[in-house]
């Protein structure tokens, strides 16, 4: 009998509270790139290994229309889904 995939739920609905305060919070932290890869794509290659059936994402709602995470998270993982968090 073989394993069942898993589902993956990457979080990345918040912001970091002391760039936040600084004035220095441009865009998602998910989204900062650490040698020129976004930190998100580390997530996703870093999984790489692990048998999955879905990926879901959590985003602030403002952020996916502001920085179309949609179309970063498709290229990243196709048929991912996004779960859209109202800020609050």
């Amino acid at each position: 009998m073989s394993k069942p995939n898993l589902n993956v739920l990457i979080l990345a609905a918040g912001a970091n509270v002391n760039e936040v305060a600084a004035g220095t919070h441009a865009y998602p932290i998910c989204v900062t790139e650490i040698d020129g890869v976004p930190l998100l794509e580390r997530i996703v290659t870093g999984l790489s290994g692990i048998p999955t059936d879905r990926f879901h994402y959590s985003f602030l709602s403002e952020e996916v229309r502001r920085f179309h995470l949609d179309n970063l998270v498709q290229v990243l993982t196709p048929g991912a889904k996004i779960i859209n968090v109202q800020k609050g």
